[in-house]
């Protein structure tokens, strides 16, 4: 078992709708993509072989091992992660569901003349017996993100994505996004 795996996304806005958000201090809004409105329970299922895979074939190459050659994605946020851009296999995997997610967080957010793309898309690998069991509480370094959940919630313990302005650890199941 891979341990809990979230696919991480960052979004971005052009540069004049990202100092609006922050010159009015919009209040942070978090919303739940269920039921395979994000992420089809096949999709992550898909995923997780991918990278399945994709470790397997750097071990018989003797090539790096594919989670421990991923870089800290913030000093301050040690994770063990692949960028999905560096497997196409990946971006593949991944593609109806960031393209389903993306047409979400357009309808939340109807801003006129906007153009959403993806900054950033990653997986995080979280593992309490390799080290890595979670982050510090921090602030995304971009105005809209998602989080899905790649691993069904039997597979392993613990985990979720906690809110400081909720209160409360958010676990979801499998393919369910936070925006």
């Amino acid at each position: 078992m891979l341990g809990t795996l979230l696919l991480l996304v960052s979004v971005l806005l052009p540069a004049g709708f990202v100092w609006l958000q922050f010159a009015l201090h919009l209040p942070a809004r978090v919303f739940i993509a269920a039921d395979g409105s994000a992420f089809l329970a096949s999709e992550c299922d898909a995923i997780l072989r991918v990278l399945e895979d994709a470790a397997g074939e750097r071990v018989l190459s003797g090539g790096p091992p594919l989670w421990d050659s991923a870089e800290e994605s913030q000093h301050y946020l040690p994770t063990k992660e692949v960028r999905v851009a560096e497997l196409p296999a990946l971006v593949a995997a991944t593609r109806p569901g960031v393209d389903r997610t993306l047409g979400l967080l357009r309808r939340l957010y109807p801003l006129e003349g906007a153009r959403l793309r993806l900054a950033d898309l990653y997986v995080a690998r979280y593992d309490a017996d390799g080290g890595v069991s979670g982050l510090q509480l921090h602030v995304d370094a971009y105005t809209l993100s998602f989080s899905v959940a790649l691993n069904a919630a039997d597979e392993y313990g613990g985990g979720g994505l906690e809110f400081d302005a909720l209160g409360q650890v958010r676990r979801e199941p499998q393919g369910n996004a936070l925006l």
